[in-house]
């Protein structure tokens, strides 16, 4: 398993927090033993208790209610010509004799 870089605990140290919880030690008893806080213990020891694991959860969004769905974009992408070279104007770029000032 990979740890992100910020995590307050590796697998090991939550194994043994919950086990130590487990055993009848209270949480800050046990945070304190394993070298974390009080919250991050409660973290750990309840995720475990809903048999979540103890693998670190991805940051990802479950749902992005904002986003577009690509299918709403696939008609709008049909309906627009290509563009061919041919179509392109050229427009030259100004001469020294047309953009004198006088």
């Amino acid at each position: 398993m990979k740890l992100h870089g910020s995590a307050a605990l590796s697998q090991r140290q939550r194994r043994r927090l919950v086990g130590l919880v487990g055993s009848g030690m209270t949480i800050a008893a046990a945070a304190a033993i394993v070298g974390c806080s009080r919250q991050t213990g409660s973290k750990w020891v309840n995720r475990h208790r809903r048999g979540e694991g103890l693998e670190d959860r991805s940051s990802r969004p479950h749902r992005s209610p904002r986003r577009s769905r690509l299918t709403h974009f696939e008609p709008v992408w049909r309906e627009q010509p290509t563009i061919t070279a041919a179509a392109v104007i050229v427009i030259p770029e100004p001469t020294s004799t047309t953009s004198r000032r006088r």
